[in-house]
């Protein structure tokens, strides 16, 4: 006995000193990341970014990181472990805070908006467009009719640090789309940035907001695992996750606030489970704070079958519909300041008093071109609504469905994608007849400013492929809240349905970038699956379209007939989703069948 015992302490040993030296490894390639921060900061073209050395180095982080968590896993449950992933985390994340955003600006919106709420004014009102033109005619010294966007244009004129994170604002023309409780962070952050600090300075505060919320993601997942019994081991899944420290640490998205607010919801609803006497409580704090979550950014509510099926089944019909109703209440409230904006004042029309064969003074042409300008930015400049109706990048179901929609007779072959099989006429029939029907109803409706969609035939195939993936996704929610509500399921395969439920919504989008993916990453250990852990490192192929771009803006690669950008979005894409859909199909195969290979000195039943 005492010889099996030293054996396991020698082996448990060796297990540690490999996770120490493979922490020290990684943490050396995040010190390198950050060290050729100043080789990708903003203002550096693409063709001198080190792109595939940075790819690289996460790629390598990504590799150690599976061989971390397979040894990870195998170590008994302690505290010790529990409180090393974390540090080890914590310390990954505090390597990368100083470097610059690679290939990413979205927190520099996050800072704008926080400036616009510390000013008194809702980042909802005016898009960064306007603000910017407003404080051009200030420089002139033209007057602005607005009031509050007067104010917003002087603070801007005032503050070099403000005026640069709102020329860095990315899509400046629309109206922000970030829900009100991520606007209460942009807020709580601006109000403890001083003034007078670089944009720099801004962002940095900014990634540490957005840190502190991971860093609480991952407390809740050791905590789901002590609730589930599983092997603490797993945390390492999302603590030392490339992909979820480059994008929070490093770009600082603010996915984490609403990931933090849906596994508070998801860890409230399993500590419910456990419990007899205060299930109701539980019950009602989960719908509260996934409401808190949709207030953060909108994707939580896909989870709602899940949540409210869960009640209804494994509590009462009653407590299914309190649940629900909470959620849906709650929700609409934390997103009712997006709503409505009372019509915003055009300014007064210039009127020149000059005789016509007199050329106007020149600060008359300026401030007619200016409030052209002016006028231009405010109509058409909801934010929300460009995302749902145009937005597109890195998918590949919903490419199959929207592009085989689409007639290619007039496409270029360089831009035809290779997986259209259907014929032009039978889209554009389908089409046609679908885009005329709604717009049937919608004249019958009464609804004003609507640009009919059978005279535009892209934006009509775009969002019938949006209702098509979109009632495929509600079919798989309801089913899989269906299955997982039942009271014999176990609590792994309970949070299992929640993480395919995301999985699936994400992989049905049309815009499936990399940080979206960061939402299913704490509930992945518990997938059956191993290959959702791949996706992690797969999805990281997103950031070669900046590269192709930038080295093959014109020549056809490797025989194909697309240049950079379109060999990206038909063919890598392709391959990144391809590899592991098709470790999943053989996996599910795998799984339903009834033949298993026998060990070694067992027979066949």
């Amino acid at each position: 006995m005492k010889n099996v015992n030293r054996v396991d302490s020698n082996s448990h040993g060796e297990k540690w000193c490999a996770l120490w030296l493979l922490a020290h490894v990684s943490a050396a390639i995040y010190l390198a990341l950050t060290l050729l921060g100043p080789r990708y900061r903003l203002g550096i073209d693409h063709v001198d970014r080190p792109l595939l050395l940075v790819l690289g180095l996460f790629s390598a982080a990504f590799f150690l990181y599976l061989l971390a968590l397979a040894i990870a896993v195998r170590l008994p449950d302690s505290k010790q472990l529990g409180w090393w992933i974390f540090g080890t985390s914590v310390a990954f994340r505090a390597l990368l805070l100083p470097s610059p955003p690679f290939m990413e600006i979205d927190l520099y919106r996050y800072a704008w908006d926080g400036v616009v709420a510390v000013e008194g004014e809702s980042p909802f009102r005016y898009s960064p467009l306007q603000v910017n033109l407003a404080a051009s005619k200030l420089e002139f010294d033209m007057p602005v009719d607005d009031p509050s966007l007067a104010k917003l244009a002087a603070v801007v004129r005032s503050d070099a640090g403000i005026a640069q994170v709102l020329d860095t604002v990315h899509f400046s023309e629309l109206r922000t789309v970030y829900p009100p409780v991520s606007q209460m962070v942009f807020q709580a952050t601006a109000c403890l940035t001083p003034d007078g600090v670089s944009a720099d300075r801004r962002v940095l505060l900014i990634k540490v907001a957005m840190v502190l919320f991971d860093l609480a993601t991952l407390a809740m997942v050791i905590g789901l695992l002590r609730l589930t019994g599983r092997p603490i081991g797993w945390a390492l899944v999302y603590g030392w996750c490339p992909l979820v420290l480059k994008e929070f640490a490093n770009s600082g998205h603010l996915d984490t606030i609403t990931i933090a607010l849906t596994i508070a919801a998801i860890f409230a609803a399993g500590i419910g489970l456990r419990q007899e006497k205060r299930r109701r409580r539980w019950a009602l704090a989960s719908g509260a704070l996934l409401a808190l979550a949709v207030g953060a950014k909108l994707y939580p509510f896909v989870l709602a079958p899940w949540l409210v099926f869960t009640w209804w089944r494994r509590g009462s019909a009653k407590l299914g519909l309190a649940t629900g109703m909470v959620l849906v209440a709650g929700s609409l409230l934390c997103l009712r300041p997006m709503h409505h904006f009372e019509p915003q004042p055009r300014p007064a029309p210039v009127v020149a008093s000059h005789a016509d064969d007199l050329s106007p003074p020149p600060q008359l042409e300026a401030d007619a071109v200016l409030q052209t300008q002016l006028e231009g930015a405010t109509a058409h400049n909801n934010g929300l609504l460009a995302f749902f109706q145009r937005w597109e990048m890195n998918d590949l179901f919903f490419a199959v469905v929207v592009e085989n929609l689409r007639p290619q007779a007039e496409v270029k072959p360089k831009r035809r994608p290779w997986f259209t099989v259907v014929p032009d006429a039978w889209s554009e029939s389908m089409v046609h007849r679908w885009a005329t029907w709604v717009d049937h109803r919608v004249e019958a409706a009464g609804i004003a400013h609507w640009e009919k969609l059978a005279n535009n035939h892209p934006r009509a195939s775009f969002l019938l492929a949006r209702l098509l993936t979109g009632l495929a996704f509600l079919a798989i929610a309801l089913v899989l809240g269906w299955r997982a509500s039942n009271k014999r399921v176990t609590m792994d395969r309970w949070l299992e349905a929640a993480l395919l439920t995301l999985a699936w919504f994400w992989l049905l989008s049309p815009t499936q970038n990399p940080w979206y993916w960061c939402w299913v990453v704490p509930l992945l250990p518990f997938a059956r699956g191993r290959a959702w852990l791949v996706v992690s490192g797969l999805v990281m192929a997103y950031y070669l379209r900046f590269w192709l771009k930038a080295h093959y803006d014109s020549p056809p690669l490797l025989g194909t007939p697309y240049d950079g950008v379109h060999f990206f979005h038909y063919v890598v894409v392709a391959w990144e989703h391809g590899i592991y859909l098709l470790w999943l199909m053989v996996a599910w195969c795998w799984r339903q069948t009834s033949w298993r290979p026998t060990k070694p000195g067992k027979e066949t039943p």
